[in-house]
């Protein structure tokens, strides 16, 4: 999904859609892990976003993704 760098955004839409349209739990239910520090953020909240949205409870792999940058961000502040 991320080599196409131009189209990497659509696969990630259609299953925004199809989540939206089925609400299918087994969608979600395990991380959608590419090992990509920016993607699995961005995966995780757009989960829990949609969670919300329609007034589910997120599965608890969503509070184990940190943010992009966290431990950097710490680092810089002198929290770690």
């Amino acid at each position: 999904m991320l080599e196409a760098r131009e189209n990497r955004i659509i696969p990630f839409m259609d299953f925004v859609d199809d989540f939206r349209r089925t609400k299918d739990m087994n969608l979600i239910r395990n991380p959608l892990s590419l090992s990509h520090e920016r993607f699995d953020s961005l995966s995780a909240s757009t989960i829990e976003y949609l969670c919300h949205e329609m007034d589910i409870e997120p599965p608890d792999w969503v509070w184990e993704v940190p943010p992009p940058g966290i431990e950097m961000n710490l680092k810089v502040q002198g929290y770690s």
